[in-house]
């Protein structure tokens, strides 16, 4: 299952379309990350962006969540040793790819089999009589971190807005230290850098909001 389980152009044409295929998994996924990160323009404003997808194995009956086997049964099925999550982001991404693809389809119903049996033979071996066995549920998250373009692209646009405000100020500003007739725009170069200071000081405590926020803000 190397390349995927590919159907034959002519099923696509012939009614298949509506198959739930790789492809729209990658779009369903789009369509659960936008409901939960809230608002679009809350999306691009934010400091954090989502950088990858974790898949997970969440065990109702201790509240436990695990990786580790879940990572290695995925490598093992597709055949790889990479990551085999950096195929579910570059999917997430590009959900054309997975046209005419069945391989996370395949990934799904295996993992389901697979959590199954193992749950059954383990309820079997440790689970007192009459007690319930929940099979565990593959989860996935949506991991974000601080984009580090979006932050530098803050910081140097508070930086021109400072030098802006100060130029602004020293050609077309007025002082009040002296009579512009005879000082000039000399005299108002202190006046700029102190309006350059408190712009900047001014916008330093919005940046510090924004991370903040940014941070502490869980998608719900």
């Amino acid at each position: 299952m190397q390349n995927g389980v590919r159907k034959e152009q002519g099923k696509e044409k012939g009614g298949r379309q509506d198959v739930f295929g790789d492809q729209r998994f990658a779009e369903a996924l789009r369509i659960a990350y936008r409901s939960l990160a809230g608002p679009g323009a809350w999306r691009v404003l934010s400091a954090r962006q989502v950088r990858y997808i974790r898949i997970l194995r969440f065990d109702a009956q201790n509240g436990s969540e695990g990786q580790d086997h879940i990572s290695r049964f995925l490598n093992s099925d597709s055949g790889r040793e990479g990551c085999i999550e950096e195929d579910l982001w570059e999917l997430y991404n590009n959900p054309s790819r997975g046209k005419g693809r069945y391989t996370w389809i395949e990934h799904a119903r295996n993992l389901s089999r697979t959590l199954h049996t193992s749950t059954k033979h383990s309820g079997d071996e440790n689970s007192a009589p009459h007690t319930t066995q929940q099979t565990p549920v593959l989860t996935l998250q949506f991991v974000h971190t601080f984009s580090i373009l979006r932050i530098l692209s803050v910081l140097a646009v508070i930086l021109a807005t400072s030098v802006a405000a100060a130029l602004l100020w020293i050609f077309l500003g007025k002082s009040g230290w002296g009579n512009l007739r005879d000082g000039g725009r000399g005299e108002r170069v202190g006046a700029g850098m102190l309006v350059a200071l408190v712009a900047l000081v001014v916008q330093g405590l919005g940046f510090a909001v924004w991370m903040g926020v940014s941070w502490v803000w869980v998608p719900r």
